[in-house]
């Protein structure tokens, strides 16, 4: 009969060399392009400037959280990010990949430990008058199930929540971070390019084979 010593870390060995849930990491992106207030005005309606021949001095707010939130909250459990250090005077703005404002890349990157599947993003755009700053418009973008993904999703408003002049144009994708994959990223999975494996991950965290190499059942060591 084995030690009981023996048994218990035999035990841990076995415990741990089985799958364990896990909570993963990801990247939210949202890259702004362009946005348009051809008439100069807020969500009332009325001027940003004493005259509606001047434009807005416009900063952004991005708020992210999951979906099915109060439209009409602007609290952000996902995170939030604000341009106010970089205002733009314009009546029509295009974004570069620059920054938006210091410390503030575009695209935004929120990160996260939890993914929600789905998600709610609330911009806000505002017009910077001192300390009573007026609000111009405000988007929101929604989706109940949003999987990760190599590419952009692009995305066009005619019309924001208060106005039909305003328009917005951005795009915006989920990434796991490092090892992690998965429909909500939490599963680990690591590349193995060996002697013996050639396998990669694929984004739901399953194992394929690396280019130029094949079949699964030898880990990918048969040369195509």
């Amino acid at each position: 009969m084995w030690p009981r010593s023996c048994l218990a870390v035999l035990s841990l060995l076995l415990l741990s060399a089985l799958p364990r849930p896990a909570h993963g990491t990801y990247y939210f992106y949202v890259e702004l392009q362009s946005f348009s207030n051809p008439n100069n005005r807020d969500h009332n309606g009325g001027c940003c400037e004493p005259s509606c021949g001047n434009p807005c001095d416009n900063y952004f707010i991005f708020c992210l959280r999951q979906a099915g939130y109060d439209r009409n909250s602007n609290i952000c459990p996902y995170g939030s990010f604000s341009t106010a250090a970089n205002v733009r005077s314009g009546s029509t703005l295009q974004f570069s990949s620059a920054d938006l404002a210091p410390s503030v890349p575009n695209p935004v990157r929120f990160a996260g430990n939890v993914w929600p599947l789905g998600f709610q993003l609330k911009i806000r755009v505002l017009d910077a008058d001192g300390d009573a700053d007026d609000l111009v418009d405000y988007f929101i973008i929604e989706e109940s199930s949003f999987l990760p993904t190599n590419d952009y999703t692009d995305y066009t408003t005619y019309g924001g929540e208060n106005s039909n002049d305003v328009t917005i144009r951005l795009r915006y994708r989920l990434r796991c971070r490092g090892n992690w994959h998965g429909h909500d990223c939490n599963m680990i999975c690591v590349d193995q390019d060996t002697d013996t494996a050639h396998l990669e991950c694929a984004l739901d965290g399953s194992y394929v084979c690396m280019d130029g190499w094949a079949d699964l059942t030898t880990q990918c060591t048969v040369r195509k």
